[in-house]
């Protein structure tokens, strides 16, 4: 009778075992299975029409604003008069806003095709998929190890607990069967 309550200890034990060999199983097989994941992830969800929607939106044009206004300020009060004196004199500040103004517009305009077109480009010259590949198969065990631990956190550490805590009910059910047929 006493040989029973083995089972739930032993049970336990494999449980741990069992969970803590799968646990290290997967971290060694993690390189493999990004691999896949980015695969299924990249053929299935990613394609470059969202890409190059989420890239290219019309309210891009409003975060680069200031930089091209300053360039364009730039140009047309110093560049332009060094360049062309003979326009540089016939100028104004009133002038210059004006012309600020037409520019600032026209390329208001032209900048979400220029930039869907030049995105649209480099996702068909760039194979992000092998890019990401390559950065995959780089990365050492041992990064890949700590990157699964920061992603993965305590669930994985706790793994081998919770096998054993299966492992332990799985026992004591199969004791109870055992005692029930005795």
């Amino acid at each position: 009778m006493s040989n029973y309550f083995l089972l739930p200890l032993i049970s336990t034990v494999t449980g741990c075992l069992i969970t803590w060999i799968l646990s290290a199983i997967l971290l060694n097989r993690l390189p493999e299975l990004l691999q896949k994941l980015l695969q299924s992830v990249s053929g299935n969800l990613l394609n470059t029409v969202d890409l190059l929607d989420s890239l290219a939106g019309k309210t891009d044009f409003q975060t680069v604003r200031p930089l091209i206004e300053g360039h364009i300020d730039e140009f047309l009060q110093h560049k332009l008069g060094r360049e062309m004196p003979m326009i540089g004199m016939f100028i104004g500040d009133k002038t210059i806003a004006q012309l600020k103004g037409i520019f600032m517009k026209e390329l208001e305009e032209i900048f979400p095709p220029v930039i869907e077109k030049y995105i649209s480009n480099l996702l068909q010259n760039v194979d992000y998929r092998q890019i990401i590949s390559k950065k995959i198969a780089s990365l050492s065990k041992q990064k890949l190890r700590s990157f699964s631990y920061d992603l993965l956190g305590a669930r994985i550490r706790l793994a081998p607990l919770f096998g054993a805590i299966g492992g332990l009910f799985i026992g004591l059910i199969q004791l109870i069967v055992l005692l029930a047929i005795a």
